[in-house]
């Protein structure tokens, strides 16, 4: 015990070691750069509008859209296509386009791991001489110079996900129990517990199909003919050889190759999952990340599906203590030998053992190249979402580790009614299913290495170009508002207050006393409620007096009524101030 206490320590400081040091990574689906460049101001109308991602977009899934102040479609734009040798650049044509502020909008999904993403920023015509004509090609790093957002998991999805691997890990370890613990028979009502896990892996593929179309909005045969589409064909042929082997299990009982069969279908099922996630992202070794993976959810399905096939076998016997199943040994020593739980039960702590030290090497392999480090694991969605996995699986090794090293040996003893070892695992499988729900959420999340931040100082640079102001304006806009708690007033002034870039002046104050109130960092998201494809639009403030923010930025690109949150960190947190700015169309 003291041996295994030390190795979990070190396990420990590795990972925490490997943590702090993991290289971050671009985001997933994001906007690396662009023709023309956010908040340019050009001379001269530019033909075509290119956008390259840091991942291949689907092409049939995908759409660049131009529009005027008034939230107009620009007219002369053609369809999207790819750029011939280059499958991570989009390419719209355009007519020309008369002086004004325009925005470009998008939504892709993309090609590695199907992640919805969206966003839009804007751009000037005829503004004067700051820029030159021509492309304005300029990198925005994980979306600094324009705003862009990540498709939230919603419940269809996560609840496909976890279904989906939950069949396949039952199917995982009806094949591995059967293999390794039972005797090449499994336990229980065991073709109801085999049907479940199909139907079951066969109703998640179901749901993560529908997310698609929904995230997609896009009939089912234009997304089947896609790369995402692909991996969600191959995902249903992976259950139908799963359905098929299970046929032959329940007619050949006793037989090896139709359990090896099971294992090989619910592994190709998981190897498709992989090949359709984080793991297939572009990499120099992309397929250390892909065997990573798959050999990680290959055996967590051994150690968790496997849970629910030992709670069946322990289930077919009656109450008792060991003192009666000696009893029955020698009254049928053959009968014994075969459906001892007690031995099932050391046979299935050994399969498990290697299977917990695999996932752990695997696991901490994935958690590094999707986290990025320290501020991956605590600022991040992906992160925390991760954190809560690895609560509630040390829990799940707490308690196999109390049934193996407690339970079980008491059992062999005579010293333990079997019903404490059932109880043991019908917890254990009840944190495993909370586990599945984690790593549900996680696949359907951004890793956390691409999580998207709001911007830094970049923001206002690119979009700050004052040639693009309307020559004539409205001098401004000003509202106020304070958090839920009263404890801070911002006042933020937007001019012109036109659609387009603006300049943004907050003032903090204290609520009660009106002084100014310090802060680290402030910014603001900007959102129009009846644009959802507009994504959240983003401005980093810098301080230009006490109490005082301010930045150039093209955030509000269309007329309408903007949402817009003020972000003030400060020493003790971060407070969020609820704004309504109206803004007019620019004249």
């Amino acid at each position: 015990m003291r041996a295994l206490t030390r190795a979990l320590l070190v396990a420990v400081a590795a990972g925490s070691w490997l943590f702090a040091i993991g290289p971050a990574a671009l985001a997933h689906g994001a906007l690396q750069s662009s023709d023309p460049a956010p908040g340019a101001s050009l001379r001269h109308s530019p033909g075509a509008i290119r956008l390259t991602f840091s991942e291949a977009p689907e092409r049939l899934l995908s759409s660049v859209r131009v529009l005027d102040t008034g939230g107009r479609p620009v007219g002369g734009a053609t369809a999207t296509t790819t750029v011939p040798g280059d499958r991570r650049t989009l390419s719209t044509s355009l007519a020309t386009l008369p002086a004004g502020t325009y925005t470009v909008t998008w939504r892709i999904v993309s090609a590695v791991d199907g992640h919805a993403t969206t966003g839009a920023f804007s751009f000037g015509v005829g503004g004067g001489a700051v820029a030159p004509a021509g492309p304005a090609v300029a990198a925005v790093a994980a979306g600094q110079a324009a705003g862009q957002t990540l498709a939230a998991p919603g419940p269809l999805a996560v609840a496909g996900r976890w279904a989906f691997f939950a069949g396949l890990a039952l199917l995982t370890g009806a094949a591995a129990c059967g293999l390794a613990v039972f005797g090449l028979r499994l336990p229980g009502q065991r073709a109801a517990l085999l049907a479940t896990a199909v139907a079951v892996a066969a109703a998640g593929l179901g749901a993560m199909t529908i997310d698609t179309i929904q995230q997609a909005g896009a009939p089912l045969g234009q997304v089947l003919a896609s790369a995402t589409g692909h991996w969600l064909a191959w995902r249903g042929a992976a259950v139908l050889g799963a359905a098929l082997a299970v046929a032959a299990v329940l007619a050949r009982p006793g037989r090896a190759w139709p359990l090896a069969v099971l294992g090989a279908a619910s592994a190709g099922g998981m190897l498709a999952h992989a090949l359709g996630g984080h793991a297939a992202a572009p990499s120099p070794v992309r397929w250390l990340h892909l065997a990573t993976m798959w050999g990680h959810l290959v055996v967590v399905g051994i150690w968790i599906g496997g849970l629910a096939w030992l709670l069946a076998g322990l289930r077919e016997r009656g109450e008792g203590t060991g003192a009666d199943r000696v009893g029955a040994a020698k009254a049928d020593p053959v009968g014994a030998a075969k459906a001892d739980p007690v031995g099932a039960a050391k046979r299935f702590s050994r399969l498990a053992t290697l299977s917990l030290a695999a996932v752990v090497a695997t696991g901490m392999a994935r958690s590094i190249d999707e986290v990025g480090g320290v501020r991956g694991l605590t600022g991040t969605g992906f992160g925390r979402a991760l954190l809560v996995k690895l609560a509630l699986f040390s829990g799940l090794v707490l308690l196999g580790a109390a049934s193996h090293f407690r339970v079980v040996p008491r059992l062999r003893g005579g010293r333990a009614p079997m019903g404490r070892l059932r109880r043991n695992v019908g917890l254990e499988l009840g944190l495993a299913s909370a586990v599945l729900a984690s790593a549900a959420v996680l696949s359907a999340l951004a890793p956390g290495t691409s999580a998207l931040r709001p911007p830094a100082g970049p923001v206002a640079a690119a979009a700050s170009s004052p040639a693009m102001a309307p020559p004539m304006a409205p001098p401004m806009v000003r509202v106020a508002g304070a958090d839920y708690t009263t404890s801070v007033r911002v006042t933020l002034t937007v001019s012109p207050g036109t659609a387009g870039p603006n300049r943004f002046t907050a003032q903090l104050a204290d609520y009660d006393s009106g002084r100014p109130v310090p802060a680290v960092r402030v910014w603001l998201a900007c959102a129009l409620p009846n644009r959802p494809e507009l994504g959240i639009l983003d401005v980093d403030l810098a301080r230009s007096a006490e109490g005082r923010w301010a930045a150039r930025g093209s955030a509000l690109p269309l007329s309408g009524d903007w949402d817009v949150t003020a972000f003030v960190e400060g020493a003790a947190g971060t407070v969020t101030v609820p704004l309504r700015v109206r803004v007019a169309t620019t004249t």
